[in-house]
């Protein structure tokens, strides 16, 4: 039996209210439904039976607070407070907190606050401001039976925890269907060359052993799985099983991933699947050089990639089934209109709900190197969480809960390169529509090496190949030559990388030259100043010698480049002196070194000063330290370094603008050559060159 309050709350009397007064995420201060005097007559409520009321108590006992390291939850702040009454609030979550209700599309959380809500733009000295948050539940309807309140959808659609089930497989196969059908932008649903080797699933009717298929230039549609490894894998192809595989693979001996791929690749109606492990030849150099060099091709031609977010490893699975997720707390129907027997069920809202954004930050997948390219490249993605699937295409997001697009679900990084590396898809049915902005896609380059650095690979030598993909088809946006991950046409600023934490440990397998940024095994960053104007002190490329792993492979793995640059150097003084002060005065700038000198400390940054010896100026550097006060401190020139340091200045100062920074490379001598090496970065803001700083011509390695 369900109490007074309760029988009077319907969704469309909750939804007249939001047209009264609405903001994304805050509970209204006037416009509300009135619910209990009391939390002691909602908990007696509860008692006597009221479903609502007893989720309304069960969701407030189990909502902790975000500044709570003891457990402390809502309902034990309530307990204190002088006025408890409930009131209650239907709100989106796809929306900006403080967004209008012009921007609802489908309203999915009713807000329960207790007491009078918290007053926006109150300050910390104000009762108004320290009011206890509301409590969230959750709307969700049926999949075949969606809601609308007039314009607005209501409720999320309740997801089937088996990501295995028919209902899901549904989806996906509805999501692709419609993607093919429909999106112009997105490649049709066409028979494509297949990649040298194929595994061969059958059809989901009768299906066969699944075999390895040498194609010999064959067509047809294929997905490909993007996955983690997670360590060794036993079952994978060698140049001993090679002919064993292609009369049919040992399926129980596969990991669970590429038995989850075969059964995913099935039910979607398509014949062959791509794996690396089982499609190249693990112990074949060769055959690893010449498929890896058409990475691009196979996943932009994949007619949709699997792409296995959470799982860890080969082993751990692609389709989940959460039963845990499934039964966290009963769900109670709420009428859609007042004596209607038209429901929407509500439940406690999940705390840390899965989202495409949270997976596209923090699964396992998108922490790997390799998988990048594998992403950006693929023009369709069937992504698997573990509580449920989603999909990513050149048009649209979609997840299984029909959530709209927001800040909340999917972010979008790039604007301007997804158009780059699709262009020239001859399967698209309308490349009309890809208009190129190669001033956006350079600019989305930096940010997309920074986004790859960050990135783990096994192996130090796959730095290059694994970004290999990407930047053969960003070379039209840059045109010039392609070294070791920096394009000429744009020299100054590729140099001008630096550490994003507090070291950038250089790879010690010589993957690359100590200025390119693949050398690095930590993440790097630019500064974004992409209009920056030319400079008469900008150091100049005068030639370069560039020497391939294997010519044949352009954007791979090198094994020598070095620049001859002309530019101004200067001295470096490097000291290993701290001081306690975080920007202390006097100081003109900072410097970034790679790594700290041997037997040194790690120096997250250290200043700079401008000194004079011998009648001539020179940097000098000292390690920061942390504190604000204004210290006094003497210089100790016995903690000078003995290594000769030399700045070359790549990005000068221009004349008339004291607010454009002067960037230089930090270099060493390499020991019996006259070369030298870069060891970090330098930014500062000189207003003109001193006389004794000269040019040079120096060759960097």
């Amino acid at each position: 039996m369900r109490c007074i309050h309760c029988a009077g709350i319907s969704i469309s009397h909750l939804i007249e209210l939001a047209a009264v007064e609405f903001a994304g995420h805050i509970f209204p201060q006037h416009a509300y439904y009135k619910h209990h005097a009391s939390i002691d007559d909602l908990v007696s409520s509860a008692g006597k039976g009221c479903d609502l009321c007893r989720l309304i108590y069960h969701t407030l006992k189990e909502t902790s607070l975000d500044d709570s390291s003891s457990g402390e939850t809502l309902f034990d702040i309530i307990e204190d407070l002088e006025q408890t009454d409930l009131r209650i609030a239907i709100n989106a979550d796809h929306v900006f907190s403080s967004d209008p209700l012009s921007k609802v599309e489908m309203f999915d959380v009713l807000m329960v606050q207790v007491g009078p809500p918290v007053v926006l733009g109150a300050s910390p000295s104000e009762e108004a401001y320290w009011r206890p948050a509301h409590a969230r539940l959750a709307l969700q309807v049926l999949r075949e039976k969606p809601l609308y309140v007039g314009k607005y959808r209501i409720g999320r659609t309740m997801l089937d925890p088996d990501l295995a089930s028919e209902t899901n497989y549904t989806v996906a196969k509805a999501w692709l269907q419609k993607c093919c059908e429909t999106h112009k932008e997105c490649p049709q649903d066409i028979n494509m060359p297949l990649p040298t080797r194929v595994i061969d699933v059958g059809i989901l009717e009768d299906p066969p052993a699944p075999r390895l298929l040498v194609s010999s230039g064959a067509m047809g549609r294929y997905t490909a799985l993007s996955h983690c490894w997670g360590g060794p894998i036993l079952s994978v192809l060698t140049t001993q099983n090679l002919e064993i595989f292609q009369e049919a693979l040992p399926y129980s001996d596969l990991p669970l991933n590429f038995r989850d791929a075969i059964s995913i690749t099935r039910h979607l109606g398509i014949r062959y699947l791509w794996i690396d492990s089982l499609c190249i030849i693990q112990d074949s150099r060769a055959d690893w050089e010449i498929e890896s060099s058409m990475m691009a091709s196979v996943y932009r031609q994949a007619l949709v990639t699997i792409s296995a977010l959470t799982s860890e490893g080969s082993g751990h699975g692609i389709l989940k089934h959460d039963e845990t997720f499934a039964n966290i707390m009963e769900s109670v129907p709420i009428p859609l209109d007042e004596g209607s027997n038209t429901t929407v069920s509500a439940t406690a809202k999940i705390r840390d709900e899965e989202h495409l954004m949270h997976l596209e930050l923090y699964a396992k997948l998108n922490s790997r190197g390799w998988t990048l390219q594998e992403s950006m490249l693929s023009p369709r993605q069937l992504c698997y969480g573990k509580r449920q699937i989603y999909w990513k295409c050149r048009r649209r997001y979609e997840a299984s809960e029909d959530t709209p697009p927001s800040r909340e679900t999917y972010m979008v990084n790039y604007y301007s390169l997804p158009v780059l590396l699709s262009s020239g898809s001859t399967e698209c049915s309308d490349t009309s529509a890809l208009e190129l902005d190669f001033p956006n896609c350079r600019e989305e380059y930096y940010a997309l090496v920074e986004e790859y650095t960050s990135r783990e690979l096994t192996f130090d030598s796959d730095k290059l190949p694994a970004f290999s993909a990407l930047a053969q088809f960003i070379h039209p946006a840059f045109e010039g030559e392609y070294l070791a991950g920096i394009w000429t046409t744009d020299l100054c600023r590729g140099l001008l990388w630096y550490k994003e934490m507090s070291t950038c440990w250089h790879s010690r397998e010589r993957c690359a030259p100590s200025w390119s940024w693949a050398v690095a095994k930590q993440s790097v960053l630019w500064n974004r100043n992409p209009e920056r104007e030319s400079s008469p002190y900008d150091a100049q490329l005068v030639t370069y010698e560039l020497q391939l792993k294997n010519k044949q492979y352009p954007y791979g793995q090198v094994d020598s480049c070095q620049l001859i640059v002309r530019g101004i150097t200067i001295n470096l003084f490097r000291s290993s002196q701290r001081i306690d002060i975080t920007n202390p005065e006097h100081s003109v700038g900072a410097v970034y070194f790679d790594e700290p000198e041997e037997d040194g400390e790690i120096e997250a940054t250290s200043s700079i000063f401008l000194i004079t010896v011998d009648g001539e100026k020179h940097i000098l550097s000292i390690i920061n330290g942390k504190g604000w006060d204004k210290k006094e401190w003497e210089l100790d020139t016995t903690l000078f370094s003995n290594t000769e340091y030399t700045l070359l200045v790549i990005h000068g100062p221009i004349d008339g603008d004291p607010d454009t920074a002067t960037e230089c490379l930090v270099l060493t001598p390499v020991v019996g050559t006259d070369a030298f090496q870069r060891v970090g970065y330098l930014n500062w803001g000189l207003k003109q060159v001193p006389d004794n700083w000269r040019w040079r011509t120096i060759t960097l390695v």
